[in-house]
């Protein structure tokens, strides 16, 4: 019987057993991480982060962090696209202290990148004005009516939640054009800011001409109506009810729907000019009654100047009847 040497026994049983192979040749050590990008892929944030743009398979934690927070560069636009190169991938990995030959690339030679973006159009925005004007006009001015809200066109905003803030200019008269502020949040960071012009009206009412009206033609009712309008068209001097024309006549032509002011009437002339009047001054314990001559016309109400017969004095008194005149004592 042959002695075998045990060293023999024991070589042989490794290369039976494989450990040999593997105990002795050289091999490569196996990736720490593997990146998969798509040809195509989308982006939330200003930045180019690997973690929103690749696959990663990583057992190390740290070291998955590290690589999804590696920035390759600038997103584009919300809505707008562009293209990254492998070859940005990897510089940007050797600036973070990552041993890319640790990780295996399964990656494109060019990749597009789009920014996701949320689109307000221009009747959302339009509504949220409306909406804002609404609850503003209750508590600041019932009067007040919305006429128009235009917004010119739509917005893009970045992906993620959404929120606006509206304010109105200090001490803006609710009336009229009146531009209001709308800026919009993404995140709770500003994003954009607007400006809307909405048109506001105050409803209120005058009296208008129905009909044209000669020269000297006194005013009666039928003339007349109340009728409501945007507060903006009518003048400060505007007259507001019938009772404002009672016992006056046109001073001029005046058109159908003409709002009435008092610049346009006058009193109906009780007293004209060369009439003689009775002049009547008097006090708590006095009373003085003499006669004088009008020097120009005027009716009840109206200050006109007279002279004093007796005396044959300028003096001035309100037209109290259609022969009186009541001098200032």
């Amino acid at each position: 019987m042959k002695y075998t040497s045990p060293i023999l026994f024991l070589y042989i049983f490794l290369l039976l057993t494989g450990f040999g192979t593997k105990g002795f040749s050289a091999s490569p050590e196996p990736a720490h991480a593997v990146l998969r990008i798509a040809e195509k892929t989308f982006v939330e944030g200003e930045k180019v982060r690997l973690g929103e743009l690749a696959e990663i398979h990583c057992d190390i934690a740290e070291l998955r962090q590290r690589i999804e927070n590696t920035v390759i560069g600038n997103s584009p636009l919300p809505g707008k696209s562009g293209y990254f190169r492998r070859s940005n991938i990897v510089p940007a990995l050797h600036r973070r202290g990552i041993d890319v030959s640790r990780i295996r690339f399964v990656i494109p030679d060019t990749i597009l990148v789009t920014r996701s973006c949320v689109i307000v159009s221009e009747k959302e925005i339009e509504e949220i004005v409306r909406n804002f004007l609404s609850g503003a006009l209750k508590k600041k001015c019932p009067k007040a009516k919305i006429r128009s809200v235009r917004a010119e066109k739509e917005i893009v905003l970045p992906a993620g939640k959404r929120s606006h803030r509206i304010s109105l200019p200090e001490n803006v008269r609710l009336s009229g054009k009146v531009p209001v502020s709308v800026q919009f949040l993404v995140k709770g960071s500003p994003e954009k800011e607007i400006i809307i012009i909405a048109e506001l009206e105050i409803r209120s009412t005058a009296l208008i001409t129905l009909k044209p009206l000669g020269r000297y033609k006194p005013i009666t009712e039928k003339d007349v109506e109340i009728r409501e309008m945007d507060a903006d068209d009518i003048p400060s001097d505007a007259l507001l009810s019938v009772q404002d024309v009672t016992g006056k006549r046109a001073r001029r032509k005046i058109p159908a729907e003409t709002v009435l002011r008092k610049d346009l009437l006058e009193q109906i002339p009780l007293i004209k000019r060369g009439d003689i009047v009775r002049l009547i001054a008097e006090s708590d314990s006095l009373r003085i009654t003499t006669l004088g001559q009008a020097r120009n016309k005027g009716g009840r109400g109206d200050r006109i100047r007279v002279i004093n017969l007796d005396s044959r004095k300028m003096i001035y008194g309100e037209v109290e009847n259609a022969n009186t005149v009541r001098i200032d004592f």
